[in-house]
């Protein structure tokens, strides 16, 4: 295939016309279905909603790769670069940071279409004069490759895990229950549930959230993930829109701190398959059993509200043993491995643009 009949477009989703932002999203259902084969398709609507909902607190570039024949346009690669704006949460902390994501059909691969849409978005990141670590992730060996190629360090090695309810050991998820309730007893520590969080905690919650969440293993991240009562709003508000179901199980103590938390996103569109997020305990709370009294207590309410559920999917780094260990004893097992890299800006735009 000659790159001439290949097409760079840049365009916004949330302004595209429809039929470029359908070619987009039919190439989107194409890499989705070479990670995820057996899954059934996204509805188109609520796929074009999401793409329609951008933060306006992040500045996102899209490129489409269009290949033109007899007549037919077909995406066939896309690329992104994306950075917090001025008025985003933590953007001191993060403001030097960009991320970028390269992605081309299978069939068109090693043909140099990946490099047109990387000199792009590197274009891109060059233009902002704060940014100097750019980050992408590839789940694929010739992504990788490339990013090694291209000067990226090895930040994390992660993994999307998927638990299937067929394999679930439902006794074990009953005691570890039952567990935490005789803690509770014992110790005044209650469970309690939101979709959205109550004013009087949100505050709390928030700090809590974000202390967990930097907890985690993030490899050669640099940055700190800034979680305010406003982006909490926002985000509450962008999943209404979506129809998403955004479930919330936090443990309070005796004086009513929260020591933990775990969430879980449906969407009813899509009731074969629930997405496990955040589970967290704060450092001083840990060891007494909240997290495996948390993610049993989320599994058997949630399957109980929406028995049309067969699989649970999450996403862990594979340092983060304390997890790895609580998902593997329930039944995760690894979907899909996504391994991230970082580059410093400058020699990424020499060996990709020559500068």
């Amino acid at each position: 295939m000659s790159l001439q009949k290949i097409q760079i477009v840049k365009t916004d989703y949330k302004t595209a016309p429809d039929d470029l932002l359908h070619l987009a999203l039919d190439f989107s259902d194409k890499m989705r279905k070479e990670r995820a084969p057996n899954d059934p398709p996204i509805p188109r609507d609520l796929l074009v909603k999401n793409a329609r909902e951008q933060d306006p607190h992040e500045e996102k570039h899209v490129f489409l790769a269009i290949l033109e024949e007899v007549g037919t346009k077909m995406v066939v690669g896309n690329a992104v670069a994306g950075w917090f704006k001025p008025t985003a949460e933590g953007y001191e902390s993060n403001k030097h940071i960009a991320s970028i994501n390269v992605s081309v059909l299978k069939e068109y691969r090693n043909q140099g279409i990946g490099k047109m849409l990387l000199k792009e978005v590197v274009r891109q990141v060059q233009e902002n004069p704060v940014i100097t670590s750019v980050f992408a992730g590839s789940w694929t060996e010739e992504g990788k490759k490339m990013c090694e190629r291209y000067g990226g360090k090895l930040s994390s090695d992660g993994a999307e895990n998927r638990l299937e309810l067929k394999d679930v050991n439902w006794d074990m998820l009953h005691e570890w229950q039952q567990a935490g309730e005789v803690l509770g007893k014992k110790e005044g520590v209650t469970i309690q549930f939101f979709e959205e969080c109550p004013d009087d905690i949100i505050e709390q919650y928030c700090m809590v959230y974000q202390e967990t969440m930097n907890q985690q293993p993030l490899g050669e991240f640099d940055g700190v993930i800034t979680i305010t009562p406003e982006r909490r709003r926002r985000d509450e508000e962008k999943n209404r829109k979506l129809g998403l179901k955004w479930y919330t199980f936090i443990t309070r103590e005796k004086d009513g701190a929260i020591s933990g938390l775990t969430e879980m996103l449906f969407h009813p569109d899509m009731p074969y398959k629930a997405f496990q997020n955040l589970t967290g305990v704060k450092q001083e709370y840990r060891g007494r059993g909240l997290g495996k009294w948390l993610k049993a207590h989320m599994i058997l309410w949630i399957t109980k509200q929406h028995p049309t559920i067969e699989t649970i999917v999450t996403g862990n780094d594979e340092t983060n043993a304390p997890m790895l260990s609580i998902n593997k004893r329930m039944g995760f097992k690894k979907h899909m491995g996504q391994s991230s890299y970082k580059f410093e800006k400058a020699h990424l735009a020499h060996l990709v643009l020559g500068t």
